[in-house]
């Protein structure tokens, strides 16, 4: 009898152990739609197929704060007509590396292809902005105070404000370029020293 329930025993816990394990890992594991986006995107590559009109865009946005997932699907749009798979991740390369102000406001920080045949694209924009991000930058230009975007190089303000208006801490700041996180803030700073 003792060897039947130790026996018992035993089975439950390498049952168990393997539900935990397919538990622990289902996310691992490929569904067959991923299975075949997989497969389906090396086939495209492998054959140099390219985007064409017909071709239909899986737009995807993910939050990594909210952990929140949006998805569109529309027409391609004709910058991503007639590319390869390389060139299309070379194109949303490119678009990272000089991305719009609106986008690097919003916190962008990934572009990324997921899957790609001559029917569909699917790409997909990660976002997270960090609870530091600074919108604007004041710096010193010819004597003055100017106001930029937080890409450090867009001009959101040219401002009259002369550094000597500043308190000496200020001046210090302004002059290595001081970070201003939203609109408040810079609303406060340029009604606090404006003549």
């Amino acid at each position: 009898m003792k060897k039947y329930i130790i026996c018992f025993l035993l089975l439950l816990c390498v049952g168990g152990a393997a539900a935990g394990y397919l538990v622990m890992h289902e996310n691992e594991r490929l569904s067959g739609e991923e299975a075949q986006y997989i497969e389906d995107n090396a086939a495209a590559a492998a054959a140099g197929e390219v985007t064409r009109t017909t071709t239909k865009l899986i737009a995807e946005t993910y939050d990594e704060q909210t952990k929140e997932v949006s998805k569109e699907i529309v027409n391609i749009p004709s910058a991503f007509l007639g590319l390869t798979r390389t060139q299309l991740i070379e194109k949303l390369a490119a678009y990272m590396d000089d991305m719009p102000l609106e986008e690097l406001n919003s916190g962008l920080v990934n572009y990324e292809l997921m899957y790609f045949s001559p029917e569909y694209i699917m790409t997909r924009k990660t976002y997270n902005l960090p609870e530091d991000f600074n919108k604007y930058y004041i710096r010193m230009t010819r004597g003055c105070i100017t106001v930029y975007y937080s890409d450090q190089d867009t001009v959101c303000e040219y401002t009259d404000i002369q550094l000597e208006d500043l308190p000496e801490n200020l001046q210090a700041s302004v002059i290595s370029g001081m970070k201003i996180r939203g609109e408040k803030e810079l609303y406060d700073f340029l009604e606090n020293y404006s003549s």
